[in-house]
């Protein structure tokens, strides 16, 4: 069931609604995340700016939907940029060529694949590395292994995932049955209460997730969030999106607290997330810029914040 909420969220999603998830994965993988696009006209091809395991230069963009001939004819030039053109970013190594990666949610049609062929071996003749391709499939595959063992296993966890996933996005988002779907999804464990809360002082050693255990554990959840935050994303309900994902990154400061996790293991998730939650934050601010009116007709989700400090 799982695996078909995945694969309907990928299938669905626009490149901004499948760029963190993607560097969830990559995170995961090892990669060093310097820089995320906003998608606009002076990104020189490069939506997502890395370093991966082996400390080598990554650039990559992303793409909506099936590629053909047409498809891949217009988006030319922006391949040009993301191959041709040096990574330029303050704090990242000046190097003249790096990998490159075109990342799509659907598919590669024969004509397209041998015309993307032919690009390919005219920029290897003149010493550029070789273009890889992701596509639906194994973005769907890294998606799924990613979560192993730490998918949802209450049927009222998957029931409640399903929930979110199904919501109106211009409804309003319960906040305390999100939090609780987040609490039961990370190893939180039973927080302590009152008196009963550790002395900070005392090293007591307690029983709790390794290092690895919560980096993975965290990644997974991070994805489960994405997905359940998806029709808000989709109906630009930016106020639901930045609550989920503020919501999302306490729980990982929670855990991080609890455990005594080092910060290798969950400052790129929670970086990540909290940059998800700036960039609604900025979505928020541009639309209502851009607006007239600022009375959204279905959008109560702020009324009870109206009159507070």
């Amino acid at each position: 069931m799982i695996d078909r909420v995945v694969e309907n969220w990928l299938t669905r999603a626009n490149e901004r609604q499948y760029q963190f998830p993607f560097c969830q994965v990559l995170i995961a993988k090892g990669f060093r995340i310097f820089h995320l696009s906003s998608h606009g006209p002076q990104e020189q091809g490069k939506d997502i700016i890395a370093l991966d395991k082996r400390a080598r230069p990554i650039g990559f963009q992303l793409k909506t939907g099936d590629i053909d001939l047409s498809a891949l004819r217009k988006i030319h030039g922006e391949l040009n940029e993301l191959v041709e053109v040096p990574i330029q970013f303050p704090g990242f190594p000046r190097r003249p060529h790096h990998r490159s990666v075109l990342v799509t949610n659907g598919m590669l049609n024969d004509p397209a694949r041998q015309t993307l062929s032919n690009y390919v071996q005219g920029w290897e003749s003149r010493g550029f590395p070789r273009l890889q391709v992701e596509l639906k499939d194994s973005l769907l595959r890294d998606f799924v292994d990613l979560h192993g063992k730490y998918l949802p296993s209450q049927l009222s966890d998957v029931v409640q995932l399903l929930r979110f996933y199904t919501r109106d996005g211009l409804a309003p988002r319960p906040r305390a049955e999100f939090a609780g779907f987040v609490a039961n999804n990370v190893p939180i464990g039973d927080l302590p209460q009152g008196s009963a809360r550790r002395d900070p002082k005392r090293r007591v050693r307690r029983s709790g997730p390794t290092a690895k255990e919560a980096e993975r554990h965290l990644a997974s959840t991070a994805l489960l969030v994405s997905y359940a935050l998806y029709p808000f994303a989709a109906r630009k309900n930016h106020w639901a999106e930045i609550e989920g994902w503020i919501i999302f990154c306490a729980h990982v400061l929670a855990v991080a607290e609890r455990w005594e996790i080092p910060d290798e293991a969950w400052v790129a998730t929670f970086d990540l997330s909290f940059l998800a939650a700036r960039t609604a934050l900025v979505a928020l601010i541009e639309e209502a810029i851009g607006r007239d009116q600022w009375l959204e007709a279905m959008c109560w989700s702020i009324i009870p914040y109206i009159g507070r400090e």
